[in-house]
């Protein structure tokens, strides 16, 4: 009895959803922190707290003869995730804390959703482009200071030919001085602090640069991180030109000429605008720090009138 064997004709294909690279390893992508990231003042339990600048790998692969729909995306995350409800997020240490990797704008998926691109260029393209690290509030932040820990996050894989998984990035964080420290910032108790200067006469000033009015006022803070170090800068958007502690009177009603307004620090020194001042350790849940205003005469003569002067402050912890 004979046997025969039969094919059909057709053609052999190769596998269609894997990659070929001769790189030896995949990039890296390292996000800078901050050495301080304050949470929002307002209680949130959800939402974005910080997003790095644009971040661009570091030896990153390079591929060739890949097919579609080749099997991609995040794994093997230091913390295990994605969260439920939202698979571009991940948990960090903080229970509270999660993040997402971002490229362009889009998250990236875990492995297996991640969409693949459909030519060698365009992957190449995309693992050469700059990422961004998205830290998430995805529950109710806990009182006190926290750090973040740094070093790796996460990993991005690709299939290879016979199934075989390589690391295309590695995304990692570091501090700008070591550990991130997570920071509940003080509630500011009064916002805007209004501060009412006296009515005074033209004839209380002397000369430019005489000054008259001195009134005391503090910038009242509670809830605040008891131990952490304050400190305080002011600013203003209308500088008074040739001075740098004198606001510029913006009253848009019947202003006074020749008059701006002159801040003071606790011990009735000028300010200096943009300088930080240390206000030393928080001593307790409620701060207040002192400051003074006082009018400054800017021109040669002052005449009578409506004096309005507007500064900010940004406060600072370690």
């Amino acid at each position: 009895m004979a046997l025969m064997a039969m094919a059909a004709p057709g053609a052999v294909l190769a596998a269609s959803n894997t990659c070929s690279s001769n790189s030896p390893s995949g990039g890296t992508v390292t996000f800078t922190l901050p050495s301080e990231i304050v949470v929002p003042q307002n209680g949130a339990t959800s939402g974005p707290l910080w997003t790095s600048p644009p971040t661009t790998p570091v030896n990153p692969p390079g591929f060739s003869s890949c097919g579609d729909n080749v099997p991609n995306g995040l794994e093997n995350a230091t913390w295990p995730g994605p969260n439920a409800g939202d698979n571009t997020l991940y948990p960090t240490s903080l229970p509270w804390l999660s993040y997402r990797i971002l490229q362009s704008g889009t998250a990236l998926l875990p492995f297996g959703l991640q969409p693949s691109p459909t030519s060698v260029g365009a992957i190449n393209a995309q693992l050469r482009s700059p990422f961004q690290l998205q830290l998430v509030i995805t529950g109710q932040v806990p009182s006190g200071n926290q750090t973040l820990p740094t070093g790796q996050l996460v990993l991005w894989d690709f299939t290879l030919g016979g199934g075989k998984i390589f690391t295309v990035e590695t995304f990692r964080i570091s501090g700008a001085s070591g550990p991130v420290n997570i920071i509940q910032p003080c509630v500011i108790a009064v916002d805007p602090t209004t501060v009412t200067l006296p009515t005074v006469a033209v004839s209380a000033f002397a000369a430019a640069g005489s000054t008259t009015g001195i009134t005391p006022f503090q910038i009242k803070l509670t809830n605040c991180p008891t131990g952490n170090q304050l400190s305080i800068t002011l600013n203003t958007s209308n500088p008074q030109p040739g001075t740098t502690s004198v606001i510029q009177n913006t009253a848009a009603t019947s202003p006074a000429t020749g008059v701006g307004v002159q801040l003071l620090d606790g011990t009735d020194n000028p300010i200096t605008f943009g300088n930080t001042i240390p206000e030393g350790s928080i001593p307790g849940a409620t701060v207040n720090l002192p400051f003074a205003a006082r009018y400054y005469q800017t021109g040669i003569a002052v005449s009578p009138g409506a004096v309005t002067a507007v500064a900010t402050y940004t406060l600072t912890y370690q």
